[in-house]
């Protein structure tokens, strides 16, 4: 490539009209191996497919004046470790970063927005720090190295996120209110406190096989197909003022030694509710 704004700015049908396409094509800029890629300041838009599987690439720092990214615009770069956002505030559109098997950490105020299907398999990511993210919708899955998550705080909906893998601690920040099929198979998570304004969680924190104690807060009314399969969980701890909506499959398979706790004037309303009489003994 002799002019990388120009190739930035090339529409390519599908991956395998990109000439790295699969993955066994080197990039090279001006005649040298390109490892660490600086895209100039003047590009706003890449394009479709415009670096997937360029496997090489180590490092990418993007435009100031960035406005938006094509579909794979990075995909499948399984080499890339370190991304930095230049522009004052960034949106990620959907599937612009798929699996980066390397990516190592992703630390950045300038991420407004994440679309879906990002950053899944970035399988040694060890932080991340997006302190001005509001949602995510299928992002983290199978971050394998990741230990602790310090939500933002502005954080409001997670679905589809950060299933399997070792997580140890989740911070979660006052604003979360709904969680959606997100932290299934996290094999490391022992204890879980839940912010108060969450008001649902739905298919999530499934088959947490370390997952010991969870405390609900009151304002959680929904709990459906949620906590299934989590074989060590012996304590949990309902707070609501009414009985919590849940469903055949809520807390399914956990440990026969578990023991709920409610308010006093509701354990005998509990014992009878279709849905929680299996568990009133």
């Amino acid at each position: 490539i002799y002019d990388l704004e120009a190739w930035c700015n090339i529409s390519f049908v599908n991956s395998s009209s990109n000439p790295f396409y699969p993955g066994t094509e080197n990039l090279y800029i001006n005649g040298v191996l390109a490892t660490d890629i600086i895209i100039p300041n003047n590009v706003t838009n890449i394009k479709n497919y415009a670096f997937r599987d360029a496997m090489q690439i180590n490092i990418v720092i993007l435009p100031k004046n960035l406005i938006s990214m094509g579909e794979y615009s990075f995909g499948y770069c399984s080499m890339l470790q370190y991304l930095i956002f230049r522009k004052t505030e960034t949106k990620v559109d959907r599937k612009n970063f798929v699996d980066l098997y390397l990516l190592k950490s992703l630390n950045s105020s300038k991420i407004k927005s994440i679309g879906n299907d990002n950053f899944n398999n970035a399988y040694v990511l060890k932080t991340i720090n997006l302190p001005n993210l509001t949602s995510l919708d299928n992002n983290f899955n199978n971050a394998y190295v990741l230990k602790t998550i310090n939500l933002p705080p502005n954080l409001t909906k997670i679905t589809s996120s950060f299933s399997n893998g070792n997580i140890e601690q989740i911070i979660f920040p006052n604003s979360l209110t709904e969680i959606n099929t997100s932290f299934k198979r996290q094999y490391n998570l022992k204890a879980l406190i839940l912010p108060p304004n969450i008001t649902k969680i739905t298919s999530s924190f499934n088959d947490s096989n370390s997952l010991k104690s969870v405390i609900i807060p009151n304002k959680c009314m929904n709990l459906s197909a949620s906590f299934r399969t989590c074989a060590s969980l012996i304590k949990i701890i309902l707070t609501a003022d009414n009985i919590v909506t849940i469903d055949s499959l809520s807390f399914e398979r956990i440990s026969i030694y578990a023991i709920f706790y409610v308010p006093d004037n509701l354990v005998d309303a509990y014992k009878t509710d279709a849905n929680w009489a299996r568990f009133a003994n």
